[in-house]
């Protein structure tokens, strides 16, 4: 086949799905083109809803070509297919082995179309096409793991992905070696500490870094999740992370003189309890090294147990006041995006996680026409929830909101649930 693969126009910047896209797709015999118009196809990845335009705008400009889509966004394909012609679930490495032409789409197992109404995510990854990709002047990249091992309730990752890791670790080390003096990026969740692949950023769980500190020596920067200000909200996420554990966490790193970047979802707790999560905190007026705090509003993601919350429980929080709370008791606290942060683009993205295709224009209609993020939204800012959530009402949308929607499509992920959560594949 000819391929045309596409993304936004980066300026010597590019990402390392779409270099392995190329890389795999040429290995398996394809010809991969820089012209759309002639093409056989179009490839496109996208990371979730949040990039739907990036897939509509393509669509209007060139309405006669063929129009494949994967990644994330795919976990609802008949949304997708208000604009694509196919939707490839999970890993493209089949896609690219089994498909020799267009032709050879409408009976993948993989591949959903508007005439078959269900499909079974690839989980097959060929490691032996994962090479090291430079994706910028001085970064490059190459995958460590799919999936991960910690189930959350919350993350679509390790519901829609078996869990597998590069089996090749000796190639691991070479690729530090290759780029020594530049930054590496292992695309993963996490890290096995017994490889032996040197690095400055690291993800970890607060359970793992306490039990072996050691083995973060030489991290600059520790990204965890930790999800929730209060004990019974992690639980809840299946992220059982006691106080006194972080707040032992907080000591030791403060200890050797790491900074950490913990990532948090709101909308399920209260004010209060986000604003007293600084009693946790030791007070600190030096403020080194930093705790970076990452806020995002909870959008229940397709496949996960809690894909149908009802998006009417959201609680609308003051972040600025937070963060104020928070700096009196420590310097070292630091929340980005503060200003930015609201429940309203993570709601709409949710709706098209669970809408249908005749829905989708009604939902860009309505992000467009009420430009709830500024204007009217913050003229309310006491009831900006209930007018955003009568104006999804007028607009026929109530099913999206309170998780009563039903997909035209059954997705399978290759393992059952009672399967991912007994650590069987």
């Amino acid at each position: 086949m000819k391929i045309y693969f596409y993304q936004k126009n980066k300026q010597n910047i590019t990402t390392y799905t779409f270099e392995l896209l190329k890389h795999i797709a040429g290995k398996n015999g394809h010809d991969v083109v820089t012209d759309v118009g002639g093409c056989d196809v179009v490839g496109i990845s996208l990371t979730g809803f949040q990039e739907i335009d990036t897939l509509r705008i393509f669509r209007n400009r060139n309405p006669n070509v063929k129009i494949i889509v994967g990644g994330h966004i795919c976990n609802n394909p008949s949304a997708v297919l208000r604009y694509a012609d196919f939707v490839c679930l999970g890993h493209a490495f089949e896609l690219f082995r089994d498909c020799k032409s267009v032709d050879d789409f409408y009976e993948q197992a993989y591949i959903i179309h508007k005439e078959k109404k269900g499909g079974v995510y690839s989980q097959y990854i060929n490691w032996d096409l994962c090479p090291l990709i430079q994706i910028s002047k001085n970064s490059y990249s190459i995958l460590y793991s799919s999936g991960c091992r910690n189930k959350c309730k919350f993350c679509l990752t390790s519901w829609a992905n078996k869990y597998q890791v590069n089996p090749y670790k000796g190639r691991l080390v070479k690729a530090r070696h290759a780029t020594k003096g530049k930054q590496l990026y292992l695309i993963t969740n996490d890290y096995d500490q017994g490889v032996n692949v040197k690095r400055n950023v690291s993800d970890a769980t607060v359970k793992e870094y306490l039990k072996n500190p050691a083995g973060y020596n030489g991290i600059k920067l520790l990204r965890l999740g930790v999800e929730s200000p209060i004990e019974k909200t992690r639980r809840m996420f299946s992220k059982p992370i006691k106080d006194q554990d972080l707040q032992d966490f907080f000591k030791l790193t403060k200890k050797e003189k790491q900074r950490v970047n913990l990532f948090m979802i709101a909308g399920l707790n209260t004010q209060e309890e986000w604003e007293v999560f600084a009693e946790l905190l030791d007070i600190d007026y030096i403020g080194s090294p930093k705790i970076g705090i990452v806020i995002n509003y909870f959008d229940p993601q397709p496949l996960t147990p809690l894909a149908k919350y009802d998006l009417r429980k959201i609680i609308n929080i003051n972040i600025p006041r937070i963060k104020r709370i928070w700096k009196i008791k420590s310097a070292r606290i630091v929340i980005y995006r503060d200003l930015k942060l609201s429940p309203y683009n993570p709601i709409i993205n949710t709706m098209l996680c669970r809408a249908n295709w005749y829905d989708v224009d009604k939902i860009l209609e309505l992000k467009k026409k009420e430009k709830f993020t500024s204007g009217k939204i913050k003229e309310k800012k006491e009831t900006g929830l209930m007018y955003f959530f009568d104006k999804i009402g007028e607009y026929g949308l109530n099913h999206l909101i309170n998780g009563k929607h039903k997909s035209e499509f059954t997705i399978k992920t290759g393992q059952t649930f009672s399967e991912i959560k007994n650590g069987r594949t």
